[in-house]
């Protein structure tokens, strides 16, 4: 059982989740459907590989500082800040329909990503003030998200289905603004930052260079290995947003609704992750993290064999599980050496900027790879993930974790 010593940090655990779901749920209500939507535009996999990885080509550069000024200024601000762009974002994608304006968008909704979910996360784990439960609270969190992440896409796949892809923007942006304007409204009482986790520190001119955050955070040895992995792993991000689309309906001709399943699946084993969480305080957060992704990396290997609908989704749902156990792990490891340093959003930021520099490569690649092939880039993500495991998982799972610097 998660215990808050604090109501003042229990209601802001609470505030702070329920806030971050609703974003996720309005993201996933349009994000999965974004491929075979500019598909109707007549965009190749080619391009949308682009523009996909240009999302997180953004994020390599802002990931570090909202991380990073989230730590100065508060959480909160950044937040909000994030909350306006992707209304802005939300109204570009009913309004415009040529490639500029769209990766224009995109990039206003990148910043906007980054923003809210980076600050929320750092928010969240500033709740933390048991460090044998750390896992484990942050797997409520992300179990609590993960609801959202199962309802919004097949509410997302029937509008588009019936309505239309204009449709699931308008209904978008319609819960977005609802969001912003009662966030607005009611921060003095909801939100606000009462209680800080620490105090408030000057801006200076290095928080706005990404490059010198993330050599902060790699100062760590044990972040050093955590970053190859969380590189590998984040290498497969197409396989969600670009491959099963394009494997479910262009390959084996299925529609929106059967992508909607895929991430029902996917949603549904990361609800588990408070159970994950509590597996991690035990066996340690570093185990856990090898653990998770040695698993999701083997079934991955096993997804070039699939050649049915329902044999793929059983994998989908094995390869979820294993993300979930490694999703949560990872984020209570980092965050113990990120706390004791007080540096919790910059160390988010930067990994994020790093899983991102592997994301926008692998956008590119994979739209390649899917001009000639489709199931071979599971084989490919597998044995990324494996060998990546291979390299660093002895460091991770077996040095003890030290405070080397201070922000």
């Amino acid at each position: 059982m998660v215990v808050f010593h604090s109501k003042t940090l229990f209601n802001k655990f609470v505030k702070t989740t329920v806030l971050d779901s609703a974003y996720y749920f309005v993201i996933y209500l349009y994000i999965s459907f974004l491929s075979p939507y500019l598909s109707t535009l007549g965009w190749t996999e080619i391009h949308k590989g682009w523009f996909f990885a240009l999302f997180s080509i953004i994020g390599i550069i802002a990931a570090p500082v909202v991380g990073t000024l989230s730590d100065k200024l508060g959480r909160f601000k950044v937040i909000l800040f994030g909350l306006v762009l992707e209304v802005v974002a939300l109204a570009g994608y009913i309004l415009i329909t040529d490639p500029v304006g769209l990766f224009l968008i995109r990039i206003i909704s990148a910043i906007g990503f980054n923003a809210v979910v980076i600050t929320a996360l750092s928010r969240i784990n500033d709740t933390v003030e048991d460090e044998s439960k750390r896992s484990r609270i942050t797997g409520v969190a992300q179990s609590v998200v993960s609801i959202a992440v199962i309802l919004s896409p097949f509410i997302g796949g029937y509008i588009a289905d019936t309505m239309g892809y204009q449709q699931v923007f308008i209904v978008a942006w319609s819960i977005m603004v609802v969001v912003l304007i009662s966030l607005m409204i009611y921060d003095m009482f909801f939100f606000t930052d009462n209680y800080e986790h620490r105090p408030k520190r000057k801006l200076k001119k290095r928080d706005f260079n990404p490059l010198k955050d993330v050599k902060d955070m790699l100062k760590f040895r044990e972040l050093r290995a955590m970053s190859i992995i969380g590189f590998a792993a984040n290498f497969t991000t197409p396989y969600m947003a670009l491959v099963l689309p394009f494997v479910i309906m262009q390959k084996m001709g299925l529609d929106n609704i059967h992508i909607s399943v895929a991430i029902f699946l996917m949603g549904l084993a990361h609800t588990l992750q408070y159970f994950f969480g509590r597996y991690a305080d035990k066996i340690g957060s570093g185990k856990g993290s090898i653990i998770g992704i040695t698993f999701s990396g083997s079934v991955l290997i096993a997804m070039f064999f699939a050649k049915t609908y329902i044999f793929l989704m059983i994998l989908v749902f094995l390869r979820a599980l294993g993300g979930a156990l490694f999703n949560v792990s990872t984020w209570s490891y980092m965050s113990k050496i990120a706390e004791k340093n007080g540096i919790e959003g910059k160390v988010v930021g930067s990994y994020t900027a790093i899983a991102r520099v592997a994301v926008s490569i692998s956008f590119i690649f994979s739209g390649f790879m899917l001009a000639t092939t489709s199931s071979a880039i599971f084989l490919i993500y597998g044995i990324i993930i494996l060998t990546s495991v291979f390299i660093v998982g002895k460091t991770i799972i077996g040095t003890k974790i030290k405070t080397t610097i201070k922000s």
